[in-house]
Parts: C-alpha cells; sequence; structure tokens
C-alpha cells in the first residue's frame, strides 16, 4: 500500500500519494518545435515543477482539462535535480474532490497567508501615514490607504518570487516604511549640512505608496494572484503612478513639486530599466525607498528559498530566482 504523505515533508526517491495545487500551467515548445507543458504544484511549504511532453498520456486532460487554481491528488515519485530542484514523477493524478477529506484533503491548508494580523498592519500603515509632516500630502496618502482598505489587507505583493501570499503586500508594504524610517533618520543626522534637506515626508509617502499600483496589476483569489490586462499592458509602476495623480487632483492644495518628487520615487523604485523602472533615481529619497524596498524583497525570497529547501544537503540547489546556491548547512 503507498504510503500518504505530504510533499513538503518527502525526500528524494520517497514515493506517496499526496495532495497538491496546481499554481502554474505554461505551454512550451522544444527545439524540435513539439508542445509540452511547464507545469508547478505546491502545498503550503513545497514548489514542484512537472514536465508534461506531447507523447505523454497525462498531455490531453492536462491541455484540455487542468487549470491553474485546481487541487489534485498525486500517487509520484520526489526528487531534486542539480539544474531544475524540486521535481515529481507522476504515476497517477487525479482532480481532488470533496470525499477526499477522509485522507486529509483540506482545501483551505492550500491559501498562503501572511502570518501576521492584517487589521494591525493597517493600523501601522495609518499610523505612518499621519506622521507624515506636510499636510496635502498627509491627505493624498491616507485617502488612497482608506479607499483601498480591503484590497491592501488582501492583495498579494508579487504572483510569485517574493511575498507572493495573501496579506503578502501589505506585510511588505509596512516592513518597507520602517526600514525607509530607519533610512531617512540615519541620513537625516549623517548629512546634516544637505540642501535641501533630507525629506523624510517623501520617503515615507514614498514607501507607503510604491506598490500600490498593484491593486490594479493583479487579480486574486484565495489561492492564486495572477496579472489583469491592465497590469499585462501597463505594469504596477505607472498604474500606481497614475492612482496618485487621480487622486492628487482631488486636493489643490498639494505642492506640485512635491507630487511631482513622489511620483518619481514611484516610478524609479525598481532601481533600474532591467528590473522594470522607467528611470533610476535621480534624488537622494527616491535611492532609499529603493533600497528599503529592494532589501525586504529579497529577504523574503532568502527566507523562501531557504524554508523550502531539503535538509540532506550543504547549499540549496540553484535553480531559483536568485540563480545562485545558499548555504543551509550553518551552526552559528
Amino acid at each position: 500500500m503507498v504510503e500518504k504523505v505530504i510533499l513538503g515533508e518527502m525526500r528524494p526517491g520517497q514515493q506517496g500519494d499526496f495532495f497538491v495545487l496546481l499554481v502554474e500551467k505554461t505551454r512550451r515548445t522544444t527545439r524540435d518545435g513539439k508542445p509540452f507543458y511547464s507545469l508547478r504544484f505546491r502545498d503550503q511549504t513545497r514548489s514542484v515543477s512537472v514536465p508534461v511532453w506531447e507523447n505523454s498520456p497525462l498531455f490531453e486532460p492536462c491541455e484540455g482539462e487542468w487549470e491553474s487554481g485546481q487541487h489534485f491528488k498525486i500517487r509520484g515519485v520526489y526528487s531534486e535535480h542539480e539544474r531544475y530542484g524540486s521535481q515529481i514523477d507522476i504515476q497517477n493524478i487525479r482532480p481532488a474532490v470533496p470525499e477526499d477529506a477522509a485522507d486529509g484533503y483540506d482545501p483551505d491548508a492550500f491559501v498562503h497567508s501572511t502570518r501576521f494580523n492584517v487589521d494591525e498592519l493597517f493600523d501601522q500603515m495609518i499610523a505612518d501615514a499621519e506622521s507624515i509632516g506636510d499636510e496635502p500630502l498627509r491627505q493624498l496618502v491616507l485617502g488612497l490607504l482608506k479607499r483601498h482598505e480591503e484590497e491592501l489587507k488582501s492583495c498579494p505583493a508579487a504572483s510569485r518570487n517574493h511575498h507572493a501570499y495573501r496579506g503578502g503586500l501589505i506585510e511588505h508594504t509596512v516592513s518597507v516604511v520602517a526600514t525607509g524610517r530607519y533610512l531617512a533618520e540615519k541620513y537625516q543626522a549623517y548629512y546634516p549640512d544637505l540642501e535641501p534637506p533630507l525629506n523624510a515626508d517623501l520617503i515615507i509617502a514614498g514607501c507607503l505608496l510604491h506598490d500600490i499600483g498593484k491593486l490594479r496589476e493583479l487579480s486574486w483569489g484565495t489561492e492564486t494572484a495572477a496579472y489583469t490586462i491592465e497590469g499585462n499592458l501597463i505594469g504596477h509602476i505607472l498604474i500606481g503612478r497614475d492612482m496618485i495623480r487621480e487622486a492628487a487632483a482631488e486636493i489643490p492644495e498639494l505642492n506640485p513639486e512635491l507630487l511631482q518628487y513622489l511620483e518619481h520615487i514611484i516610478l524609479s523604485h525598481q532601481g533600474t530599466p532591467e528590473w522594470g523602472s522607467p528611470r533610476e533615481p535621480m534624488m537622494p529619497e527616491a535611492l532609499l525607498v529603493h533600497f528599503a524596498d529592494d532589501v525586504d524583497a529579497k529577504m523574503n525570497i532568502f527566507v523562501g528559498i531557504l524554508d523550502a529547501a531539503d535538509g540532506s544537503t550543504e547549499f540549496t540547489d540553484g535553480s531559483n530566482v536568485l540563480r545562485r546556491k545558499l548555504i543551509k548547512a550553518r551552526k552559528v
């Protein structure tokens, strides 16, 4: 009898029956022009890739019936490939059904969510916004946050890679603000003669709103996030700039120069055109918001890779978004 297992606890070479969520289904072609599907399944702690080739008996149901967001029961053998990472050799597969609850199937167990209380995170965002000294700028930021409270509490920060789970955006944003505030205070003290002085209001506002466009870039439910048409065509950076402009039009007292600098922070917060920013940071405040954002995203990625890694080797495999191995066998 095949053992009932949890994907995230399987060892290389182990066979088992387990439940997974299909989170990615991409049609590709081989070098010979033959079609195949690249699939990604996950449970709460592990993600695995599965290729489905044209000559496989799974190709037809994969192409015509399987969709991202579906749950499946799989019988398979787990392995770890040096280049391609965690994989499953599927022996049997079928959609999960309610009756599988007797074998431990729980669809709610596949919903990735922030480990923090989203109501407390939103209260922190409001407190951060209320600390902005410039009244019209404060009004702009508070208005956007309160107008989008419910979306902010549930939106992922991305469809994959960093904070890609329910509530990930608000978790990420609050962390970015904390880092941005620290950097503002540090460099205000370090460069007291800078003219004009480092503008902490701009840094806090930029940190709070840097990813506001993701509320329209992404669509999400309880399971997976996907890009909207607007998200694919325009992207969250320009969407965020537009959302800020629309809100600013209702606040005639807002200094237009200050608004322009805030827009620049939004446009440049990913650092370079290669990373998706149409402009690189051209002012100290934009530079600090960029690094506050970048370090929080990278740290989340690091921790995610280490948490998902099997403990049997000293290093993770290099098939991750960072394209590098990370050391696991640390004693201190």
